[in-house]
């Protein structure tokens, strides 16, 4: 293992890395690696066998001694590896890590098409140590008028209630990242309707456009969720091309955030 994190940690075509462990033979050589490649690239770890039934399958499967799980847990902290403990949550992060800029806090903002989501967001923001702070009087004045009459004021996180104008994502979310007190931003993707009007078209591809240039624009990342249905279709070709990553749920999402300001802590 040691071998493969020393010899990623060189290789340019690499910007994070991923790790499934069962065992470690040379921890001490192990731990040097990782405090090495760290300060280039995140390193994100999976380990097997946490459990005493879960180290025996470990043992019968490559002959790996899982060792002691507060060990292992103490190496990561010394470290610096994120851990997982859920498979696809690793490669949640890992997308994350590998195209967004890092936030220079851990401060949230929070804009959805449904006052539910943006609550579950929230809450799965705070249980994962990320701040989703309220907005400063001005800065609510200011999205206001974007936002249809019968949405609530924009405090943060902000919601759009079922608003399917293209550009009103787009611009409350840049109104977001110009904001000081704002970090990362976990967004709706742009409403997709079924419809052939080319200047809706034409409105949705200016916010696909708006919403990828945003962490170049203003160096903070930005996270999208949406429906399974909507990760096709000419939004999602342009913002996963321009290095947007989506995720379907709330929690995937602010686990992809927290992924990049706890690297940012490392780092």
């Amino acid at each position: 293992m040691e071998d493969y994190v020393e010899y990623l940690g060189e290789d340019d075509g690499t910007k994070v890395i991923v790790l499934y462990i069962e065992g470690i033979k040379d921890g001490s050589r192990f731990l040097e690696v990782a405090r090495k490649v760290i300060r280039k690239k995140p390193i994100i770890v999976h380990k097997a066998g946490r459990t005493g039934q879960g180290a025996r399958a470990t043992m019968s499967h490559t002959a790996s001694i899982a060792g002691s799980d507060e060990v292992f847990e103490a190496m990561c902290r010394q470290t610096g590896m994120i851990r997982t403990y859920d498979v696809s949550h690793a490669f949640d992060l890992a997308e994350a890590l590998s195209k967004q800029p890092l936030p220079k806090g851990n401060r949230i903002a929070i804009a959805s098409g449904g006052g539910g989501h943006c609550v579950v967001t929230t809450d799965a923001c705070s249980s994962l140590g990320l701040d989703v702070p309220e907005l400063d009087e001005e800065t609510v004045q200011a999205i206001q008028p974007y936002l249809l009459p019968h949405a609530p004021p924009p405090k943060n996180p902000v919601d759009l209630a079922a608003d399917i104008r293209p550009m009103t994502i787009a611009t409350v979310v840049e109104h977001l990242a110009k904001h000081p007190l704002v970090d990362g931003i976990i967004s709706m993707a742009p409403v997709k309707i079924r419809s052939t009007n080319p200047e809706y078209i034409q409105k949705l591809l200016q916010a696909a456009d708006t919403l990828s240039d945003i962490p170049r624009r203003y160096g903070k990342p930005l996270i999208v969720m949406t429906t399974r249905d909507n990760m096709q279709g000419i939004v999602y070709d342009l913002m996963k091309e321009r290095g947007i990553p989506f995720y379907e749920f709330p929690e995937e999402a602010a686990r992809a955030m927290y992924g990049l300001y706890r690297y940012s802590q490392v780092r």
